[in-house]
């Protein structure tokens, strides 16, 4: 929605009694500064209690948003995880434990998918890219329900690339 737009959306509201002078006003410099009424991400609670809780669920829906590969857009169950936790670092800090932990696991499967088909030819290969997949599962939904809890699970396996 452009500038103009959210201008006269904001004009209908007060003029349908909707928004008062002071309401529109604010609203009106608001969207003059570049600040849209239509945010894409909420905006964290003021109470700790609650904000601890959306953290956690954050941190959940990072794990979780790996399983998106599993459909059939691999892409973005690598690139999601990644995207909601360069955007949600700075209004929830405890996820950056959380995206570097999956960052660094998408980047050690990658890694491991890398040898895996290249040993193949070999015949260990198969079995290797079989326990990937597999972990590729079961790792993301472990980590999912512990960040729910509020706890941080490293990945097995998992090199370091990210500190």
């Amino acid at each position: 929605m452009s500038v103009a737009d959210e201008i006269q959306k904001l004009h209908d509201l007060h003029a349908a009694g909707q928004l008062t002078d002071a309401e529109l006003a604010t609203a009106k410099a608001k969207v003059l500064n570049g600040s849209s009424l239509s945010g894409i991400w909420p905006q964290p609670s003021a109470d700790p209690i609650v904000r601890e809780k959306e953290e956690n669920n954050w941190g959940m829906i990072l794990h979780l948003s790996q399983l998106l590969g599993l459909t059939a857009a691999p892409v973005v169950g690598l690139a999601a995880p990644i995207v909601i936790w360069l955007l949600m670092k700075e209004q929830y800090p405890g996820l950056d434990v959380h995206g570097k932990n999956v960052a660094n696991w998408i980047l050690s499967s990658l890694l491991y998918a890398v040898i895996g088909v290249a040993s193949i030819f070999v015949g260990i290969g198969f079995i290797l890219l079989v326990a990937l997949y597999f972990m590729g599962i079961i790792f993301p939904i472990i980590g999912g329900i512990e960040a729910s809890r509020g706890k941080v699970w490293k990945y097995p396996l998992t090199i370091e690339f990210l500190k």
